[in-house]
């Protein structure tokens, strides 16, 4: 995995996954007490300091509060990796919605993010997305400091935001997503 990137180019095609995966478990139009937190691995590859997220693979589904992984999704990561490692990329991190609270990192996210050494945390909030479509509502994370000790006070600042470009076409996305919806 690469350490510190400077930035990371997303793949349209996985921002549609990640949205869709998002909207189909909190969708707009469904009483807000209804939706609920999902969860997907993203993978690729590095180059030099950019990290080429080039998929997302939707795993989990939580509740409004929260998302984790079960037992059987261990057992699915590990195949998952295999296949990917003989495509040239490796599994980079995940991606979590937040759907209606906003863009920001738990104390649970931070140690979820701290056991993939290097890795990254991709946040999704779709009301930010649908408010302003050119925010995208996505933040990406990475651990600041892997050997600070998570009972530290400051242990809940211990991430850095990691700027990032959307590379492909998002227009097609915006016209799918308006035949989801309805």
């Amino acid at each position: 995995m690469l350490k510190n990137p400077k930035r990371a180019m997303l793949l349209a095609e996985a921002f549609k996954k990640i949205i869709l995966h998002s909207v189909k478990h909190a969708h707009p139009k469904a009483p807000r007490t209804e939706w609920k937190m999902v969860m997907g691995m993203l993978s690729g590859y590095a180059e030099r300091e950019v990290l080429h997220i080039e998929n997302a693979i939707p795993m989990s589904v939580g509740t409004a509060l929260e998302v984790s992984l079960a037992i059987e999704d261990y057992i699915r990561l590990e195949e998952i990796a295999q296949k990917i490692q003989s495509e040239g990329h490796y599994l980079m991190g995940t991606y979590h919605s937040k759907p209606g609270l906003g863009l920001y990192l738990s104390h649970t996210d931070l140690l979820n993010l701290l056991a993939w050494k290097n890795g990254i945390t991709l946040v999704f909030d779709h009301i930010l997305y649908f408010n302003n479509p050119k925010t995208n509502g996505i933040k990406i994370f990475s651990i600041t400091d892997e050997n600070k000790d998570y009972n530290d006070p400051q242990f809940h600042n211990n991430y850095h935001e990691i700027p990032f470009t959307i590379e492909g076409d998002i227009e097609d996305i915006s016209s799918e997503l308006k035949l989801f919806l309805e």
